[in-house]
């Protein structure tokens, strides 16, 4: 007998979905019906606590989210993701339950971030929203977002099963981005490349398989730059600075490579309570030095590969990462000097300042820097704060000035282009 799908009562869904009559997920500020279907998504904000915390009470069996995973991979989830097991599954056309699932794991993630104001602390988090919107459109990058999905949780709760989806839906992404590369290509369908080369490079298994997502990267923005497409996620790249431009200053470091493994030596000194952090920050550190060491050469192929270790720093801090959101210090802090990283490396390696968006990445410095700033307020002489607070304090700005020189000099750098 066919197991009776899970069905959640919801009295405190989105006004639009509450009119169609239709299953809403409840995410804020957009659930995935109104994203999917491009209209505005608002609730109605006098909803009571108790209305609230009563909808886990209203279930009608295991929810369906449970089915895709395990219960041996349920109980190593973190406590904070449990909850999302418990919400419903949106009645999405096309969508299996496990699509369903694993689109909502990262939609969580997405609007917990937007809701928070920390989207725009990294550039691959400012991206997802519209990842997502292009997901409801075309299949390949639908499976992208499974993939990732998938991938993420693997990191999480060390799942063969997990693992197994995200090798399973990477290959059907890579198939049908192939598929529609062979074909003749609109503005929709270079978006869809775009949004699917560069979550496929988040996944590659080597070198080589970055460098020609990366390559397919590069190419969907130069097809939009030279056909003047209009496009929302071309414009969270940010302006393309011209690589002639980019090789003519990169002679010389924007700030020594020096300059960055000490600071990441200072910051290894404070993240020591958080050992996924301190794991993010040594290969940081060794990726710099096998830089110094033995820079890449000028070759497109070989300045690509180069930054491979550096494509995305989720795999480092799988669990950290649901600490953005709560705008923790430290977890800021590392992200900064991740994107320090890239922006440093990007004044060397001129080939990778497009696809990998290296003005947003100093863009991303600068919000970072501003949260941090109402997160720790400097103290005023008479608010009586703690010696041991202050100092604190006063730690964590000073190690924000090493990722603040890196973007100010690079935007001063490039800011007539």
């Amino acid at each position: 007998m066919k197991p009776r799908r899970t069905h959640i009562k919801s009295r405190a869904g989105c006004h639009t979905c509450r009119q169609r009559r239709i299953r809403c997920d409840e995410c804020r500020p957009q659930c995935l019906n109104c994203i999917r279907r491009g209209v505005p998504c608002d609730y109605d904000e006098a909803e009571s606590s108790a209305t609230a915390a009563s909808r886990s009470a209203q279930v009608d069996g295991p929810p369906a989210q449970a089915q895709v995973l395990s219960a041996d991979d349920v109980e190593l989830l973190p406590s904070h993701l449990i909850p999302l097991l418990q919400r419903p599954v949106s009645e999405l056309p096309g969508f299996t339950d496990e699509e369903s699932f694993l689109v909502h794991h990262i939609h969580d993630m997405s609007q917990r971030l937007e809701h928070s104001d920390t989207k725009n602390v990294g550039f691959c988090t400012s991206v997802l929203p519209e990842f997502i919107r292009i997901a409801f459109l075309v299949h390949f990058v639908r499976d992208c977002i499974c993939g990732i999905s998938s991938f993420h949780l693997a990191l999480l709760t060390k799942s063969s099963s997990m693992t197994y989806l995200s090798y399973k839906y990477r290959a059907k992404a890579l198939q049908g981005l192939r598929e529609t590369l062979a074909l003749t290509s609109g503005p929709g369908d270079v978006d869809a490349t775009l949004a699917a080369s560069f979550m496929l490079s988040w996944q590659a298994p080597d070198s080589f398989e970055f460098c020609q997502t990366m390559k397919g990267v590069d190419l969907a923005l130069k097809e939009m730059a030279e056909r003047n497409y209009t496009s929302r996620l071309r414009d969270l790249w940010g302006v393309l600075i011209p690589e002639s431009l980019v090789a003519a200053s990169s002679s010389h470091s924007i700030v020594p490579l020096d300059a960055a493994s000490v600071a990441l030596q200072e910051l290894r000194k404070h993240v020591e309570h958080n050992p996924e952090l301190v794991r993010g920050v040594k290969e940081l550190y060794n990726f710099v030095q096998n830089i110094r060491i033995a820079p890449p050469g000028r070759m497109p192929a070989e300045q690509i590969q180069a930054l491979y270790p550096v494509r995305l720093w989720l795999p480092w801090i799988p669990k950290s990462s649901y600490l953005i959101d709560r705008k923790d210090p430290s977890v800021l802090l590392f992200c900064a000097h991740f994107h320090m990283v890239i922006v440093a490396i990007g004044g060397l390696l001129p080939v990778t300042v497009g696809a990998f968006a290296i003005p947003r990445r100093a863009e991303c410095i600068m919000v970072i820097n501003t949260i941090l700033k109402q997160v720790l307020p400097e103290p005023a002489p008479s608010a009586g704060h703690s010696h041991t607070n202050n100092k604190r304090q006063e730690s964590f700005r000073e190690l924000m000035q090493a990722p603040l020189m890196f973007a100010k000099d690079f935007q001063a750098r490039y800011s007539s282009t």
